[in-house]
């Protein structure tokens, strides 16, 4: 569905892009995540025909964004950061407003309208002025716009910035709704959305790709060549840790918690293509050990992102 390939955008001497490559397939929820000055907005730009990249190219259903923008403009929706609806219109009277700018076809636009008006939730303020609605709400219109042309690709800039914990947890929900049939790539720096919507994470940073892999690899920390699991070993030991870091497959082995004299809850680090279970399994049959618990050890998004990043600087 979308092809980015070796794209580079340079203001003057400001290099907001540097040499920046990925893909996604159709039905993606694609995760653009970087501090701010990273770059998101420059290719969001790019992948709507506004900019066209200084060096590399972008192809869009197979449709070049240089060459071919009038037919890629019809099979994206687009929803910045900062949306222009006009505050003195009614919701019904911008969004056919809206469909006409679109070329949304007569016959169908009132069907269309209705869809849209339901599926966004907006319903029960269809008739009021725009500028009198709270903040969600705007939103909702503004996400609502992106929606009428029924985009092939939705692009969605910062789409819970500046709302409040339940008009965010409205977004997300709605925004999930309107994936599956859609490739969608959502800018932001806030991590929760990444885990909450998307399926595959983009990181940048400074201009350049530091990261594309799964979110929930991303979560894991296996996008880092972090592999770790907890684990809580009954056994008579007085030295699990030293046993532990002695396997030739384990990195590190820490102590979490003593639970009970004879019960201990320890945290094991390995490359990412070793099977810890197994080999936790093995030495726990030979040691005669009892295993009460296996599982991931999921740190936080927060956490591996800045490790990314950090790494990314040495």
């Amino acid at each position: 569905m979308i092809e980015v390939k070796s794209v580079s955008k340079i203001f003057g001497s400001v290099v907001a892009l540097n040499n920046v490559s990925f893909k996604a397939e159709h039905g993606d929820i694609i995760g653009l995540l970087g501090p701010n000055g990273a770059g998101k907005s420059t290719l969001m730009r790019i992948l709507t025909c506004y900019f066209a990249p200084t060096m590399g190219w972008v192809k869009i259903d197979g449709l070049n964004v240089e060459k071919e923008a009038i037919k890629i403009k019809k099979k994206i929706g687009y929803f910045p950061e900062e949306i222009d609806i006009y505050p003195d219109m009614r919701v019904m009277e911008f969004l056919d407003f809206a469909a006409n700018l679109k070329g949304i076809n007569k016959a169908d636009k009132k069907q269309t309208l209705d869809q849209i008006v339901e599926s966004c939730g907006l319903g029960d303020v269809r008739r009021r002025i725009i500028g009198n609605l709270s903040k969600g709400y705007r939103r909702r219109v503004g996400l609502s716009q992106a929606l009428l042309n029924d985009p092939q690709l939705l692009l969605l800039d910062e789409p819970t910035i500046g709302l409040d914990p339940p008009q965010v947890l409205e977004t997300r929900k709605l925004i999930k709704g309107l994936t599956g049939k859609r490739t969608v790539i959502i800018s932001t720096h806030i991590l929760p959305e990444v885990t909450q919507m998307c399926n595959k994470v983009v990181i940048l940073n400074k201009g350049n790709v530091i990261l594309e892999d799964n979110a929930e690899r991303l979560e894991m920390g296996l996008s880092m060549g972090m592999n770790r699991l907890h684990a809580r070993i009954e056994c008579p030991e007085n030295h699990l840790i030293d046993i532990l870091k002695k396997v030739p497959d384990f990195k590190d082995a820490q102590l979490i918690e003593t639970i009970n004299p004879r019960c201990f809850e320890v945290m094991i680090e390995a490359e990412v293509e070793t099977d810890i279970p197994k080999a936790l399994c093995d030495l726990a049959f030979s040691k005669k050990w009892v295993l009460r618990e296996i599982r991931p050890d999921s740190s936080s998004l927060e956490e591996n992102f800045m490790e990314i990043l950090t790494k990314e600087r040495s």
